[in-house]
């Protein structure tokens, strides 16, 4: 959604740290684990530095989400269309459940038995962030290909379309072989 902001704290010096630290957080209890065995989803294994591995896996994920929310929210108010406004809201509910969930998680961490129905409502929250992104996606996909509709051409197509300087042989890469 081309926010500066957004930019610059994933991709910049906070965000390159952040995804270190994150790394390490993972990497390291993952090392330090006694597995002898394989196990699906490490579900087989309670022991800390699992616990660790497991939540620290999901921080950099909900970091990103967190720093998107706002974009998110202002393309939401703001967009030109009705799909790409209900898009942009639908994604920015994702990313607003994924922080969610992350914080619900670590605040639950080393919980010996599931707090009441929040095992529930977690799993609520996961599975309902996975489809309103898979949603919004979807609508940001079939509002890319009706512009194209309208004008005729594929807006996907425009992407990967040659530029006037390649075909005209102004450019190094030329299409033509026409001087």
């Amino acid at each position: 959604y081309r926010s500066p902001r957004a930019q610059r704290l994933i991709r910049g010096p906070i965000g390159i740290a952040v995804l270190l630290l994150v790394c390490v957080a993972t990497v390291v209890p993952f090392l330090l684990s006694d597995l002898p065995v394989s196990s699906t989803g490490l579900a087989g294994y309670h022991q800390f530095t699992i616990e660790l591995y497991v939540i620290a896996g999901r921080l950099y994920p909900a970091y990103a989400a967190a720093c998107l929310i706002r974009p998110t929210a202002r393309a939401s108010r703001s967009a030109a269309t009705w799909r790409a406004g209900t898009s942009a809201g639908l994604i920015c509910a994702a990313f607003c459940m994924v922080v969610l969930l992350t914080l619900l998680q670590v605040a639950t961490f080393r919980a010996t038995a599931p707090i009441g129905g929040l095992l529930m409502f977690m799993n609520i929250i996961s599975y309902g962030a996975i489809i309103f992104l898979a949603v919004g996606l979807a609508l940001v996909w079939l509002s890319i290909r009706s512009q194209g509709r309208k004008t005729g051409n594929s807006a996907l197509a425009n992407l990967a379309a040659p530029t006037t300087a390649q075909v005209s042989g102004r450019h190094p890469g030329k299409i033509d072989d026409t001087p």
